[in-house]
């Protein structure tokens, strides 16, 4: 501050400069105390994402004199369901109201009319962020338009431990590096779905948390019986590859290329739900409908083990017709080693583009996302999983905004750990196919498990090859 000097001067005009320095001070102090309380504003509101000095400039102080240019970001769903609605929730509204001079717009994915990712980079019109579930990234990986996010969040000073460490963990081993190539902005989770009414129906005592799957095939015998010509299932597993996430079994090794279907876990597995699926009735007319179908609409599947977001949309469109019905969940059975743990975790990411243009302000929108905790937990009360470390209070408000999550057992959901990601590749997709067509062989087509599970192996081996141009 300069100072004032003060000579030869009159009483009065000493009195005049006195005051005028004590108005100079005081009005110095509360500018200085108006930027703290906007800096702890800023801190408190963008929690995870520490914007760093460039990025306040950029995209606060110029945005305010309205000197940004502004930017529309184009988003869409590669794998992974979201609503209309979700997107302008999650998404659309807390960008924009923390970035005005952003907006977002939606575009549909079409392939089957030739909106394929490679047409659309062919064609120049992919999008500038795409939300993917865990097993579409590799995919997006293989052609090349998965943006490396670690320049960026050293640039904008993102702070990753705001985030569960098992997102991240998972998300790092996509590379050999352990680069964050996508941001999570959701977990999805798993649990054992039961209809109240048929166990009542058939005066049977209902599912408790923490059973193995011995446990659940026994109460599923008893409900799997044909009453008044309606022909009643007990359990559906949903699928013998998603039995292998509760024990993260791999389908094939990166760093071989060669298949992993032939394995003493996937033996088990496939034991397992040949068990289940020679059920005297299971087998009978319907079975390939959707089992969420004979569970949601029919009504006529006692326990489904499904995951939580696809399931929770459908009974929430139920509520709204009002075509409910009493249904409750546990957590999802395992094998007796891993109870306690659900199935692999499976969160929701998004990724920047290579060629997007606006690939600064597509990082701070899905960073706004993900690492705020006022955003995640609008994720929250819309039942599904924050990626932030979780508190009581998530457990809390999970759900809240849903009508058909009132009373509901959330420790099916709170009280289990995800088990942890086994390492991706390019052939899981064919490992899984291939998985569940070794199940049904050995239950319906009388095949011997170890010969199914050693075809499906060498089949296995033969696509990777082919695959590789071997």
């Amino acid at each position: 501050m300069a100072f004032l000097r003060v000579t030869n001067a009159s009483m009065h005009q000493k009195q005049a400069i006195i005051m005028l320095l004590v108005l100079l001070l005081i009005a110095a102090g509360c500018s200085a105390g108006e930027h703290s309380m906007e800096a702890k504003e800023l801190d408190q509101e963008n929690a995870g994402l520490k914007i760093s000095e460039n990025s306040k400039n950029e995209n606060s102080g110029d945005n305010a004199q309205g000197n940004i240019e502004p930017v529309t970001l184009q988003f869409m769903t590669y794998s992974g369901g979201l609503s209309d609605d979700e997107f302008n929730t999650f998404f659309v509204k807390p960008v924009n109201d923390r970035y005005p001079h952003i907006t977002m717009e939606r575009v549909e994915y079409n392939p089957g009319q030739g909106a394929s990712v490679l047409n659309m980079i062919a064609s120049g019109e992919l999008p500038d962020i795409l939300l993917s579930s865990t097993t579409g990234i590799l995919p997006l990986m293989d052609v090349g338009v998965v943006e490396n996010l670690d320049p960026t969040i050293a640039k904008h000073n993102l702070d990753l431990s705001a985030f569960d460490p098992v997102t991240i963990d998972g998300i790092r081993t996509y590379t050999d590096e352990g680069n964050i190539i996508a941001l999570p902005y959701s977990m999805n989770f798993s649990a054992l779905f039961y209809n109240k009414e048929i166990f009542e129906r058939f005066g049977v005592g209902y599912p408790e948390d923490y059973m193995t799957w011995d446990d659940a095939i026994a109460l599923g015998r008893e409900l799997t019986r044909l009453d008044e010509g309606v022909q009643y299932r007990g359990l559906h597993p949903m699928g013998t590859d998603l039995i292998g996430f509760g024990l993260s079994l791999p389908y094939a090794d990166p760093e071989t290329n060669t298949g992993l279907l032939e394995t003493d876990g996937w033996r088990r597995v496939v034991q397992m739900v040949q068990e289940i699926y020679t059920m005297p009735g299971f087998a009978v007319d319907g079975v390939s409908m959707p089992p969420w179908q004979l569970f949601v609409t029919d009504q006529t599947i006692a326990m489904l083990a499904d995951w939580g977001i696809g399931m929770i949309s459908r009974l929430q469109d139920m509520e709204a017709d009002g075509t409910s019905f009493d249904w409750d969940m546990v957590t999802i059975p395992n094998f007796p080693e891993a109870v306690g743990y659900s199935r692999a975790v499976d969160f929701h990411s998004l990724i920047v583009t290579t060629t997007s243009e606006h690939k600064d302000e597509a990082f701070l929108a899905i960073a706004h996302v993900g690492a705020n905790p006022e955003v995640q937990m609008i994720i929250n009360r819309h039942g599904r999983l924050p990626v932030i470390n979780k508190t009581d209070e998530h457990e809390a408000n999970f759900g809240a905004e849903l009508a058909s999550f009132e009373h509901k057992n959330l420790n099916a959901i709170f009280g289990v750990t995800p088990s942890p990601l086994h390492r991706l590749t390019l052939f899981d997709g064919d490992g899984r196919g291939l998985i569940k067509q070794a199940a049904r062989r050995a239950a319906w087509e009388g095949a011997d498990i170890n010969t199914a599970l050693r075809e499906a192996n060498e089949e296995l081996n033969r696509i990777i090859r082919e695959k590789l141009g071997e």
